[in-house]
């Protein structure tokens, strides 16, 4: 009884103490890394999450729109989703609205998108998520600018932004921009 006791507060702790308000304490001007300039040593963006082995991760300093590089996900094998996101600091954009915007360029990009997307948990760890699934962009292109928006409730526990590619090709992101209430969030890198 004791373990499952210990289990569960375990449990229920853990992601409150990484989506409380004191992780919210980031400069976002210094450490958003929206242009993906600042790296890792293993070339994947700082202060950045990446997910799955389906995909390679990197950032890419031939192939870019704005600045010295851009975020490159590029299709392996299987066919999962390559994700990689940022959570916000809730203090920030508690009761606001969220636009996210940036700038895709792709190369064979077939059976799904490339977007951007927007994770909310609420107390319950209820999920609500969006996607570009239908505004993605698909095929071969240039750079063109996207955006995703939403409102954020003041009872979030949670918010990630991230770019992700579904289906096979390549997708190349950069320029990322982020308004809360309308007011662009300025970057120094």
């Amino acid at each position: 009884m004791k373990s499952i006791i210990f289990f569960l507060l375990v449990f229920l702790l853990i992601p409150i103490s990484f989506n409380c308000d004191d992780y919210g304490t980031v400069d976002l001007q210094k450490e958003l890394n929206l242009n993906f300039e600042v790296a890792r040593p293993n070339n994947t963006p700082e202060y950045w999450s990446s997910y799955n082995q389906s995909y390679d991760i990197q950032l890419d300093d031939k192939i870019f729109y704005k600045g010295n590089k851009s975020l490159r996900l590029q299709y392996l094998n299987d066919n999962i989703d390559g994700l990689s996101k940022i959570y916000l600091p809730l203090y920030y954009i508690r009761g606001s609205d969220l636009k996210f915007t940036g700038y895709i360029k792709t190369e064979n990009v077939e059976n799904g998108y490339a977007g951007f997307r927007i994770n909310i948990y609420d107390a319950k760890a209820n999920n609500k998520e969006l996607r570009m699934k239908e505004a993605g962009a698909t095929g071969t292109n240039d750079w063109k600018e996207y955006s995703i928006e939403t409102f954020i409730s003041d009872s979030v526990r949670s918010v990630s932004i991230g770019v992700e590619l579904t289906g096979s090709g390549t997708a190349w992101f950069d320029g990322l921009e982020m308004y809360i209430d309308g007011d662009k969030v300025e970057q120094e890198n």
